[in-house]
């Protein structure tokens, strides 16, 4: 009869820690879903800064653009006043 407790025993003991080992999966495998949601989301954001970035980039060279094009202006129309005072 204590043999037959012992054997009983060992399998209880042995199915707690199966349902542990399985408990602690699940939790590792709910944290892994939730760090690839997070991943993704990450992604997501990166691609808009990205593209954000690159739109601030074209605006950026068109500004330049302009400036690079007033500054021909003003060289322009220095020259003619200083023809127009000689």
């Amino acid at each position: 009869m204590t043999s037959l407790i012992n054997e009983v025993n060992k399998r209880s003991t042995t199915i707690k820690k199966l349902k542990d080992i399985f408990s602690y999966y699940e939790s590792i495998e709910a944290k892994i879903f939730s760090l690839k949601e997070d991943f993704e989301k990450s992604n997501k954001q990166n691609e808009e800064l990205l593209q954000a970035l690159e739109e601030q980039e074209n605006k950026v060279l068109e500004l330049r653009q302009q400036v690079e094009e007033g500054r021909k202006g003003e060289e322009i129309m220095k020259k003619q006043y200083l023809e127009k005072e000689e």
